[in-house]
């Protein structure tokens, strides 16, 4: 019913290239494309489409949306996506919903070089901070490419054996380790702060906080 009820947004669900799918109050339906930013995809929902959408959502997620519980946060079931949504009186306009796909391509620092993204010293000096496991905040705006960055970083220790622990609200980093742990946050109970706290005692060689 979900994938019935997606209709013309599934194959945007299905580009690799597409990061975010959003729903503005107004039906319209934008999206983010790595290598081309934010544009409009021509479609339009109404209101009856798109309530029916998030609250199957909901429904898979065992969960529910209502005028008195107007927030929705939860997963798309096949895609993985995280969705975000939120219906009036919460959304004022209208029903809306935001969704954020996981990476599905790995972008290496040499291809940063390769696209001019970076300089090939600063792509040195990264992996040089990899390998000396050196503290390293990445930090930017939404749809900035925190992500990709991180998951490029990642990918620098590829087949090694260290004992990695990664953090996360929302699975999207991708580490390519065998000697692996993951954990998923849920505040109130299972927040960030106790989940690197709970890692410290699981003899990690490094932890990664994903947010």
């Amino acid at each position: 019913m979900l994938k019935s009820a997606l209709g013309p947004i599934t194959p945007w669900l299905e580009k690799d290239t597409i990061t975010e799918i959003m729903l503005n109050p107004d039906g319209k339906v934008w999206v983010n494309e790595q290598g081309l930013g934010m544009y409009k995809t021509g479609i339009i929902l109404n209101s009856e489409a798109a309530n029916r959408i998030i609250r199957l959502i909901a429904t898979e997620a065992g969960m529910e949306i209502t005028p008195d519980k107007p927030s929705l946060a939860a997963k798309l079931p096949h895609w993985g996506a995280r969705v975000q949504a939120s219906i009036p009186p919460y959304s004022v306009d209208g029903p809306t919903f935001n969704f954020r796909l996981p990476a599905r391509r790995i972008y290496t620092l040499d291809e940063y070089v390769g696209q001019g993204i970076m300089t090939q010293e600063q792509a040195e000096t990264l992996k040089q901070a990899v390998r000396d496991k050196q503290n390293i905040l990445v930090a930017g705006g939404t749809g900035s490419g925190k992500t990709t960055l991180v998951n490029a970083l990642l990918h620098e220790i590829a087949g090694s054996n260290d004992r990695m622990v990664l953090i996360e609200d929302n699975l999207e980093l991708q580490c390519p380790v065998e000697n692996l742990v993951r954990k998923l946050v849920n505040p109130p109970e299972l927040t960030l702060s106790k989940a690197i706290f709970d890692s410290l005692r699981e003899y990690p060689s490094r932890i990664i906080v994903g947010e």
